[in-house]
């Protein structure tokens, strides 16, 4: 804000000075004045500040446009009659003057300036919105906390080096080119003070009632107190928020791993009924065609197979299909195999003989052949 009102200041000076040059003894008029001219430096300045702001400056625009016969183009000497080389009349950029001093200064520097303002309010209004720490900075600060000051996980740094982790972590809690860095250390270092002295205080508590418990002299309520805090005191501070930290990203890990396990199963679901539609579509088109080709045939006096015969026909063209089909899948398990013993020969392992290795081809080959009567049987049904 302070850069652009230098520099709307520098602009309103450049414009006052050419006012002062140009204008500075154009003749009075409609609003060309005691209250608005450009006799002297500040009432240039004060002039501009009223077109600034829209006051009246058509006005003094034509004002300071005036020209013969309206003024006189130069004024005589009183004393010696001569002619001097300035009179009261205007000049002819003062339209020039006034259009590009409203485009400059007012539409550009106090639009960009009320802009300014209102981004300030919106960045402001955003953070409030956000909060000031975010989880980022928290895993930011746990990580440099575990990694760089307390990798045995006690809980506990001295307070010397206090301002070695705020020089670590950074914004927004830590050190980040401010001057006042010392007063936020020291505010920093009562807070953490504060914090300190409850978590003795409920440590205290729990120990105390953990002696009790221990001792035989514990009611209800202590025994209840200690199974409710046992798992919260078992750890320090920092370690607790640091594990709850962990244990909120690995749900919402876990929350991601299922929505695209559901989206990936959807998708696939969308897959098998659109290759489904295709091809209930394609047989549907074949039978067409078929009868189409049927009614042709006739119709040139051409001898038609039933449509049982071509059933028949697609039927044991399906199953040279599947045959041939097998018959591959076959080879390639084969060429497999082979290559797996001659892998496990170079390593030295145990390679089965080709007697268990025939009968499990075998078997493999049963079961092919049960799968595709059971599904024979049940296209037929």
């Amino acid at each position: 804000v302070a850069n652009i009102l230098v520099v709307l200041f520098l602009g309103m000076s450049v414009y006052a000075v050419i006012g002062v040059t140009t204008f500075g003894t154009v003749r009075t008029g409609t609003r060309l004045s005691k209250t608005a001219n450009f006799t002297s430096f500040p009432n240039s300045l004060l002039t501009l500040w009223q077109i600034l702001f829209g006051d009246d400056w058509m006005y003094l625009m034509d004002d300071c446009g005036v020209g013969w016969p309206f003024c006189t183009p130069e004024f005589e000497d009183p004393v010696t009659g001569q002619p001097l080389t300035y009179g009261d009349c205007g000049n002819q950029i003062s339209t020039i003057y006034h259009i590009s001093y409203k485009v400059l200064c007012q539409w550009t520097m106090i639009n960009l300036f009320i802009g300014m303002i209102i981004n300030n309010f919106s960045f402001c209004s955003n953070r409030e919105n956000e909060g000031a720490v975010t989880d980022a900075d928290i895993e930011n600060i746990c990580d440099a906390w575990t990694e760089n000051f307390d990798p045995k996980g006690t809980s506990f740094i001295h307070l010397t080096r206090m301002r070695g982790l705020m020089d670590d972590i950074g914004e927004p809690l830590g050190f980040y080119g401010s001057p006042k860095n010392r007063i936020r250390y020291l505010h920093a270092r009562e807070e953490l003070k504060i914090m300190l002295i409850e978590e003795e205080k409920a440590k205290n508590l729990f120990d105390r009632a953990l002696e009790m418990q221990d001792a035989g002299n514990a009611n209800d309520a202590t025994r209840d107190f200690v199974e409710k805090n046992k798992q919260e005191f078992q750890q320090g501070f920092f370690t607790r928020n640091y594990v709850n930290l962990r244990n909120h990203e690995e749900g919402l890990r876990e929350i991601l791993k299922l929505e695209w396990s559901e989206t990936k199963r959807a998708y696939s679901e969308y897959v098998k009924e659109r290759a489904e539609e295709a091809r209930v579509k394609i047989e549907k088109d074949m039978k067409k065609a078929r009868r189409k080709d049927r009614a042709r045939r006739r119709a040139q006096g051409e001898e038609v197979d039933s449509e049982e015969e071509e059933a028949e026909a697609m039927h044991a063209s399906k199953q040279r299909r599947k045959a041939d089909a097998d018959q591959q899948r076959e080879r390639e398990e084969e060429d497999a195999r082979r290559k797996d013993r001659a892998r496990r020969r170079d390593k030295g392992e145990e390679v089965e003989s080709e007697e268990e290795e025939a009968e499990a081809r075998y078997a493999s080959q049963q079961r092919r052949e049960a799968d595709a009567d059971q599904q024979r049987n049940g296209d037929m049904g």
